[in-house]
């Protein structure tokens, strides 16, 4: 199995903190640059048929959940079109119907 370790700065300072502004410009064209050689390699229409047939599968409500347990929890990740970013859905073998914790707000202390 691969393992990477990732170093702190020595000051602490995390160089790539302003990836985390997943909306921001400056994230974004950097995303975009690197992007560009992979798409370049995929452009046929062979992958494009598959990328859409792909996101047709991922993207569809149509799916079995499917469940992790950790201790007494079951817990699972939840993609739609309602939650773009995701919820974690938890409950236990004997109470379902926890409310989901949406990702969306997450790190938002940080930014506002």
């Amino acid at each position: 199995m691969a393992s990477m370790t990732f170093e702190p700065a020595p000051d602490g300072a995390d160089p790539y903190l302003w990836l985390e502004d997943v909306t921001g410009a400056e994230a974004l064209d950097w995303v975009r640059a690197r992007n560009k050689p992979t798409t370049a390699a995929f452009c046929d229409a062979e992958f494009e048929r598959m990328r859409v047939e792909a996101l047709e599968v991922l993207d569809t409500d149509a799916r079995i959940p499917y469940v992790n347990r950790r201790g007494n929890y079951l817990y699972n990740f939840w993609r739609d079109a309602a939650n773009p970013r995701g919820l974690w859905r938890r409950t236990t073998l004997h109470h379902a119907g926890q409310l989901p914790h949406r990702l969306a707000g997450l790190g938002c202390a940080d930014r506002c």
